[in-house]
């Protein structure tokens, strides 16, 4: 039984997401039920040496999750909020290539789900205004 999947998962990674391992240099993810590197120079995924795999279960590695940056047409959420009716949400919506998203992106207001981006709401709210949110 291969529990890849279910290691992704308690690491909070999908399956596909690329990730840096400071330690090892360079960009992983979990694919074809394999730990997998990309080498730049020969512009291909490989299967990572199975240490690698070791250390991120010990602690000894710890995953930096990239920025996500949806792709034309792919459903991304995003935080909103409205000051004068103390309102603080997130919605979904395409990736388009315009000025509001590119915005979006920039600030690091683009999710993959909607659990992400509330968890992460009141961050953008702080990191965008510099101010803590107030109900």
């Amino acid at each position: 039984m291969n529990l890849i999947s279910k290691i992704a998962e308690m690491l909070g990674v999908e399956i596909g997401e690329e990730f840096e391992l400071p330690g090892y240099g360079g960009v992983f993810s979990f694919r074809d039920q394999k730990l997998l590197h990309f080498d730049g120079l020969r512009k291909v995924w490989s299967p990572a040496e199975s240490y690698v795999l070791t250390d991120i279960i010990y602690g000894i590695e710890e995953i930096e999750k990239l920025p996500f940056v949806p792709k034309e047409g792919e459903k991304y959420w995003a935080v909103f909020w409205c000051n004068d009716c103390k309102s603080i949400t997130t919605f979904s919506m395409e990736y388009e290539k315009n000025s509001a998203n590119y915005l979006r992106l920039y600030a690091g207001n683009c999710f993959r789900t909607e659990h992400e981006a509330e968890l992460e709401k009141y961050n953008i709210y702080k990191k965008l205004t510099g101010e803590e949110w107030k109900e």
